[in-house]
């Protein structure tokens, strides 16, 4: 189910700030709809607002489970304290970055 912008708003208006918002945002590269939120822009904006991103999708790395958490400076301790049960699996550390293919492989995945 994609979130419009006005309908996120409304529903982080009416949280009190300590109740913590995980954005899966694992297809974000994918969207092309101006009125889908960025969550990114929100984790700005909002102390309470963490966006989860993946490389598996975009990059075609499937199985590879490498991706990126990106919280406020506030949550930052408190993701360290979980953060070894969702590190990524030995498969994914060696390369750490999108292969060499990634572009061509980024293409393709956006034209299906």
């Amino acid at each position: 189910m994609t979130v419009r912008s006005r309908e996120l708003l409304e529903f982080l208006g009416r949280l009190p700030e300590r109740v913590l918002v995980i954005l899966d945002e694992a297809y974000r590269e994918f969207v092309d709809d101006p009125d889908v939120p960025d969550g990114l822009a929100l984790v700005r904006e909002r102390p309470n607002v963490v966006v989860v991103r993946t490389f598996s999708k975009a990059y075609g790395l499937a199985g590879v489970r490498i991706g990126y958490c990106v919280p406020a400076p506030a949550v930052v301790s408190a993701v360290h304290k979980v953060s070894v049960p969702f590190s990524v699996s030995r498969l994914a550390r060696p390369p750490r970055s999108p292969p060499s293919t990634a572009p061509r492989t980024y293409a393709r995945a956006r034209r299906r």
